[in-house]
């Protein structure tokens, strides 16, 4: 009985017995553990991409500074240059309808409809 344990029901157990069954039950923990671990580096995995996507959004400055710029972009579009620009244009559009009325290519009406057609209020030359 050097070697044996007695257990409850009286069943021997020797001590290689019990120490094939604490290795066993070690080996079963360590394949739990390498389980976890594998799960753990699938998450971490998963957070640095998601870090990565955070850190490639914009910030709210830059999308201020975006909004800004279109803002800007938005004045100058509607601002006086265009306006200034459409002035010019229909000026020279109503010069050059006004010389082909002179050389009969266009009737004395006609001049006067071109003349109309501006998208601006400018009074014809």
């Amino acid at each position: 009985m050097d070697n044996e344990v007695l257990s409850n029901n009286q069943r021997s157990v020797t001590l290689d017995d019990l120490a094939t069954m604490v290795k066993k039950g070690f080996d079963e923990m360590d394949d739990k553990f390498d389980g976890l671990n594998s799960k753990f580096e699938g998450l971490n995995s998963k957070f640095q991409g998601l870090e990565q996507k955070v850190d490639q959004r914009p910030t709210l400055a830059q999308i201020d500074l975006k909004l800004q710029n279109m803002e800007h972009r938005l004045k100058e579009d509607l601002g006086e240059k265009p306006l200034e620009r459409d002035r010019v244009l229909n000026t020279k559009t109503n010069t050059v309808a006004h010389k082909l009325g002179h050389k009969a290519v266009f009737t004395a009406e006609e001049v006067k409809e071109i003349e109309h057609i501006s998208p601006v209020a400018v009074s014809p030359v």
